[in-house]
């Protein structure tokens, strides 16, 4: 049997896939699942003022949200291409509103910690099913970084007026945010196919992920571990530089929105400058971010870092490593982990940062973890990229991934 299947699909699901229609639905639907991410400093901020919660409590509520997207967004390599797109995303839309509008009524750390899992669940199953889409797009990588530059623009905004919303609502006004947020793009919900691109089954004797796969999903763990461990704490951060809490949100805001800057400039990029160049800019460019927080803070250091912060480490970083991750797959399943990857260093990052914090008693230890985390990643990647190259190939190899 053939290594390398061939499959022609019919013009007709082709054209579902990648009409204008169906991209601008998948570029929308992927920022509810996303947004809880963008307003995490804040949202911590609020919930640490409402329930007064220790370090490491703000850590394992942070992880929480996190967690519970990372289980649904690993089982999703299982089922995402077995379910119907559309039911399914409507499903945890409809989940997260309930969800969020509960948070409002909990009392009690433990019970906060439980929803905010249910509510991570839920974004997990958008975001799985929409990095299945990006998968299947053409231009996987330039969809991709779309839709990460859509999310900070809108992200941006809407961290810019969450502290207003907050001042007069308290916690619950960020509760209220994050519902109606999923309700608003329910209708986004009508060009959205029912199922993604057909693909090649498993081929006997070949494994379901590879060793380039495994290092890959590895090293997006760990910088989006460094990542979160910082981002998670840069309100907190300004808090104890004594920064008014409207100029942490107007800079967190802007920053935020000024970082589609960073995709944007991912998706223009692609692969014309090969594998290792992308990835070094993106691991001095969080290192710099970090040495910044780590000097005395002046509003100009704290401004440029989180500029970095959002341009390199999250908005750059998201769509190149998506990118490498699809040069080992051709399956569709291994990008779905890509959404794995991100969560579960997005839930390590603040989790880890807290015991860090609690013992450390300052701020200082987390700027180095993060650092050294992120600077870790290279090796990694660099040996894939080795694997690819011996192989002569730049996007993908059967024996890699096969589903």
């Amino acid at each position: 049997m053939s290594k390398r299947t061939q499959i022609h699909l019919p013009n007709r699901q082709l054209m579902d896939l990648n009409r204008r229609q169906t991209r601008l639905s998948f570029v929308l639907l992927a920022f509810p699942g996303q947004l809880i991410w963008f307003l995490l400093p804040l949202y911590l901020g609020a919930a640490t003022e409402t329930f007064s919660l220790s370090e490491r409590q703000i850590g394992f509520l942070a992880s929480s949200d996190l967690i519970g997207f990372a289980t649904t967004a690993v089982s999703a390599f299982f089922w995402v291409r077995g379910v119907n797109w559309r039911h399914t995303i409507l499903f945890a839309l409809l989940l997260l509103v309930v969800a969020n509008l509960a948070t409002v009524l909990l009392n009690g750390f433990l019970a906060l910690v439980t929803i905010r899992l249910v509510c991570g669940a839920a974004t997990g199953i958008v975001a799985s099913v929409c990095a299945a889409y990006f998968s299947d797009a053409s231009h996987p990588i330039r969809i991709f970084a779309t839709a990460m530059a859509t999310q900070a623009i809108m992200g941006g905004g809407l961290m810019y007026v969450t502290p207003d919303i907050t001042s007069s609502f308290g916690f619950a006004g960020i509760c209220y945010l994050l519902a109606t947020v999923s309700v608003v793009f329910v209708p986004a919900l009508i060009y959205v196919p029912a199922r993604g691109k057909e693909r090649p089954k498993l081929i006997q004797g070949h494994s379901l992920i590879g060793v380039s796969s495994v290092l890959t999903i590895v090293a997006i763990i760990i910088f989006y571990m460094a990542t979160f461990a910082l981002w998670a704490y840069v309100e907190r951060i300004g808090v104890a530089s004594g920064f008014e809490p409207k100029f942490i949100g107007t800079v967190l805001g802007i920053c935020t929105a000024l970082g589609f800057t960073g995709a944007l400039t991912a998706g223009f990029i692609e692969d014309r400058f090969g594998m290792m160049w992308p990835v070094l800019l993106n691991v001095l460019g969080h290192i710099t971010a970090a040495l910044l927080l780590w000097f005395d803070a002046v509003p100009l250091t704290f401004i440029i870092a989180v500029a970095l912060i959002q341009f390199f480490s999250y908005n750059f970083s998201g769509p190149i490593l998506f990118g490498i991750l699809s040069a080992t797959d051709t399956s569709g399943r291994c990008s779905v982990l890509n959404a794995f990857a991100v969560s579960t260093g997005a839930a390590l990052g603040p989790l880890l940062g807290g015991v860090i914090v609690s013992y450390d008693k300052t701020f200082n230890a987390l700027y180095f973890f993060s650092a050294f985390a992120a600077l870790f990643t290279l090796p990694l990647i660099f040996q894939v990229n080795y694997l690819l190259k011996s192989r002569n190939t730049m996007i993908g190899n059967p024996e890699d991934c096969q589903s």
